[in-house]
């Protein structure tokens, strides 16, 4: 007695549906590896990323932004430099502000928030910069958040 299926299909045939799923799936790999290649790349270089979740640096980084942040020589910042820094001692979440101005005598900067109507309240210790914002991704902060900016 023969007990062979007497199919005739090939085993390796797929459904019109089945292809789809299978693209699908594919293009959602791709999209997974991109997206982790595009966070992963930087910090071979040094660049760290942090997610934006206050609107202070509206409408130039808007909330849900992806900061990427680079280590920098404080002294060499300049008005206009979008930095990342850590408030007192260092706990908590960076802020991410405008550099206004560069006491290098004093080793301190005056920063603003791009939306807010007076600089910070205390000027930015050179030891409390995290770095300088090097780009950001508007609105893909969120899916990512390592840590929130202020």
């Amino acid at each position: 007695m023969d007990l062979t299926p007497q199919n005739n299909h090939n085993a390796h045939e797929q459904s019109p549906v089945a292809k789809v799923f299978y693209i699908i799936g594919i293009i959602i790999l791709a999209i997974v590896i991109l997206a982790a290649a595009g966070v992963m790349v930087p910090r071979l270089f040094g660049v760290q990323e942090y997610a934006v979740s206050t609107g202070s640096m509206e409408p130039e980084v808007p909330i849900g932004s992806l900061i990427f942040v680079t280590k920098t020589d404080a002294e060499k910042l300049v008005p206009g430099d979008i930095i990342a820094y850590r408030e007192g001692s260092g706990a908590g979440a960076p802020i991410v502000h405008r550099v206004v101005e560069n006491d290098t005598v004093a080793k301190e900067l005056i920063t603003k928030g791009d939306a807010n109507s007076s600089e910070d309240l205390f000027p930015v210790g050179y030891d409390q910069v995290v770095g300088k914002v090097v780009f950001h991704v508007p609105y893909i902060g969120s899916i990512f958040n390592r840590d929130t900016l202020f």
